[in-house]
């Protein structure tokens, strides 16, 4: 029986450096690197959050026999806001349990999962505050967003660095230089 196969696969994981780390086998990567396509983690492609909610909203709804529902503008900004560690299957995940459990047409803020609600970033400045430079704003908002990373990730280093686009070094360069204790 003849056979035509395509093997589609994903990962998180740098698979250069796994071989070199002797965890993937090398033999096996070039088997599998036909065609390679890099797709943006969701936080790096904000923009397109309104349009996958929608569209899962829409799927869903129609999946399970729902009058179509839609978020407030005030929860669009926290699925904005959130970092999506889990990126779209996280998004598509947390839309599918909100039209299973919402019985409002109209879903808000308040309907939204626990970490997804908490995720709010902190307002910017409105402006410079007096005799502070554009160097002293940008440092404060920057240790806030470290402090806030922290806080959200149970001051658990690697997913705080994550959530900020940062190595875990990096992370931990930041906070010797703004002081930053991982109980602050």
């Amino acid at each position: 029986i003849p056979v035509d196969v395509r093997i589609v696969a994903a990962t998180h994981i740098n698979l250069e450096d796994a071989i070199s780390q002797g965890k993937f086998r090398e033999d096996l990567y070039y088997r599998l690197k036909v065609i390679q396509i890099q797709t943006p983690a969701l936080r790096e492609i904000r923009e397109d959050i309104p349009h996958l909610a929608s569209h899962f909203l829409e799927k869903y709804c129609r999946e399970t026999g729902k009058e179509p529902k839609r978020l407030t503008p005030a929860a669009l900004r926290r699925f904005e806001d959130y970092a999506w560690p889990g990126n779209t299957r996280q998004l598509e995940n947390e839309i599918k349990r909100l039209v299973a459990s919402s019985r409002r047409l109209v879903i808000g803020e308040e309907d939204l999962a626990e970490n997804i609600r908490g995720s709010g970033r902190p307002p910017l400045p409105s402006a410079m505050p007096e005799g502070g430079s554009l160097k002293d704003v940008v440092a404060e908002l920057e240790a806030r967003l470290i402090r806030d990373a922290l806080r959200q990730n149970g001051n658990n280093q690697v997913k705080a660095a994550k959530t900020l686009g940062l190595s875990r070094q990096g992370l931990i360069k930041k906070m010797k230089r703004y002081k930053i204790t991982a109980a602050s």
